[in-house]
C-alpha cells in the first residue's frame, strides 16, 4: 500500500505537470524550420523505410522530436529516446501523433555506453554540440550500431553564400510587427550559421545584442532578446562535416533541406559505418 504523498510532493508533481504543459504548448506553436517540415518528413521516412531493418528494429533518437518518435512507433519499430530535458522528453509526447511503448534515457549523449541499435536518428541534434564534442559523437553513434545499422541526421553547415549583408536583406523583407517568435524561426538558421563563422565564441543572444542589433529598432530588439538564449547551435562548414562523419561512417546519401527559412543550411545525412570499423 503506498503512503499518502504529502503535500509538498503533490505540489512538486503539479509543478512538473504544469511545466510539461507549458513545454508541449509552447512548442506546439513552433513552425519549421525549427520543427521539421512536412517535407523533411517526408525525406526522414523515405531514409528509414530504404533502410534494411528488421520488422521490429531498435531504434534510437538523440532527442525528443515528436515527428521522428510518431514515424519510428507507426512502423512497430522499439524505440528508445536520450535526452538531457525529461520535462521535454515528457513534453514532446503530447505532440506525438502515434502512441507506443518508448523506453528513456535522462542524460548526456556523449555519456551513452555502447549499445545494440538497428538505427540511430536525430533531427539538428549534431547542431546543439560544438565542434570538438561533434568529434566525440560520431564514433560514438557508430559503436551504438550492430552490424548492418543506420544513422540518419538532418545536419546544419554553414552557407558560405550568406553574409551580413543577406542577413540585413533577410529582416528589411520580414514585416515589422512580426517580431517576437515568428521573426526568430524566420532568421535563427540564418543567424546561427553566421554566428558560426563570425562569432562561434558568442552565444545566440550575445550576438543578437552585438551584430544583429544594428539592423533592428530598439523596440524590436527588446521585443527579441527575452526569445534568445545563452547557447551556442555551431555550425560547422561541409566539408569539414563531411571529413569528419567519413572518420566513421560512409555516407551512404545526402540531400538538401531546402524548407522555407532553413536559408540552404540544412542536409539530410544517411551513414552507414565504414566496414573497417565493424570488422571483428
Amino acid at each position: 500500500m503506498h503512503e499518502p504523498s504529502t503535500p509538498s510532493e503533490h505540489d512538486e508533481r503539479g509543478e512538473r505537470a504544469e511545466l510539461i504543459e507549458q513545454l508541449a504548448a509552447r512548442w506546439a506553436t513552433m513552425t519549421p524550420p525549427i520543427r521539421p517540415s512536412r517535407e523533411d518528413q517526408a525525406r526522414f521516412a523515405r531514409a528509414l523505410d530504404d533502410a534494411p531493418l528488421p520488422r521490429d528494429a531498435r531504434v534510437l533518437l538523440l532527442g525528443s522530436t515528436p515527428e521522428l518518435r510518431s514515424m519510428v512507433l507507426e512502423r512497430g519499430h522499439r524505440l528508445t529516446g536520450c535526452d538531457i530535458d525529461d520535462l521535454f522528453w515528457h513534453a514532446m509526447a503530447r505532440l506525438r501523433t502515434t502512441d507506443g511503448p518508448e523506453t528513456f534515457i535522462h542524460g548526456n549523449w556523449l555519456d551513452l555506453v555502447e549499445g545494440h541499435y538497428d538505427l540511430v536518428l536525430g533531427d539538428c541534434a549534431f547542431n546543439m554540440l560544438g565542434w570538438d564534442d561533434m568529434g566525440r559523437l560520431v564514433p560514438k553513434i557508430a559503436a551504438l550500431l550492430d552490424r548492418g545499422g543506420r544513422a540518419i541526421f538532418r545536419i546544419q553547415a554553414r552557407n558560405p553564400d550568406h553574409d551580413l549583408r543577406t542577413l540585413e536583406d533577410a529582416i528589411a523583407d520580414f514585416p515589422a510587427e512580426r517580431t517576437g517568435q515568428a521573426f526568430l524561426v524566420a532568421h535563427h538558421f540564418l543567424v546561427e550559421s553566421l554566428r558560426s563563422t563570425l562569432h562561434p565564441e558568442m552565444t545566440n543572444r550575445q550576438f543578437y545584442e552585438a551584430v544583429v542589433s544594428r539592423f533592428l529598432s530598439p523596440e524590436q530588439l527588446q521585443r527579441l532578446l527575452p526569445l534568445t538564449r545563452d547557447k551556442r547551435n555551431f555550425y560547422p562548414e561541409m566539408s569539414a562535416l563531411q571529413a569528419l562523419l567519413r572518420r566513421d561512417f560512409e555516407i551512404a546519401h545526402q540531400q538538401p533541406c531546402p524548407s522555407p527559412g532553413a536559408w540552404d543550411t540544412a542536409h539530410l545525412f544517411v551513414l552507414v559505418p565504414r566496414a573497417d570499423k565493424t570488422e571483428g
